[in-house]
């Protein structure tokens, strides 16, 4: 099961697997027929964010941004790859495998596991950072990522979307 990539296609395949049990069952105990299942990628992406919009309407709290700097691992979520923005995402990663995976090797210590002497100590580590991510492309990124676990997404301009590889 790979999270990152399809989101859209996970949460639909969750939704024709309930509904093909379902029919199943109604066709065994004798309630259904012949069910017809039908189903809507886009209709079951809407209930993922439905939580969000409930979130709105019965709280008032919405969805918070990252901030511009660090994010909250201690590293700058937006990044500039080779070929445009990327953004990086590793919830719940432990610094030292995500360090490597980003070719950090130098920042694999004990001291660097400490989040607040990431956000403190940040400007030793951009430069290699900001290499690091400047050495591949947004996809080669994204696919490698996938592999790890880690959610990174590429991102594109509006006049980047008509070329984009998802389209």
């Amino acid at each position: 099961l790979r999270l990152a990539g399809t989101p859209a296609h996970f949460i639909g395949g969750l939704h024709a697997a309930t509904a093909a049990l379902a029919a199943r069952a109604g066709i065994e105990t004798g309630t259904a027929a012949a069910p017809i299942v039908d189903i809507s990628l886009e209709e079951c992406y809407m209930q993922h964010w439905a939580r969000h919009i409930s979130q709105w309407a019965y709280s008032g709290h919405g969805m918070v941004r990252e901030p511009r700097d660090n994010g909250r691992q201690g590293f700058p979520h937006t990044v500039m790859a080779a070929d445009g923005w990327l953004y990086v995402l590793a919830l719940n990663a432990e610094w030292e495998p995500f360090a490597i995976f980003m070719g950090l090797d130098q920042f694999v210590t004990h001291e660097w596991n400490d989040l607040r002497v990431r956000f403190e100590r940040w400007d030793e580590i951009s430069p290699f950072y900001n290499a690091s991510i400047a050495s591949r492309s947004r996809y080669d990124w994204f696919a490698a990522a996938a592999k790890m676990g880690y959610t990174f997404a590429p991102l594109h301009s509006i006049e980047d979307l008509p070329t984009a590889a998802q389209y």
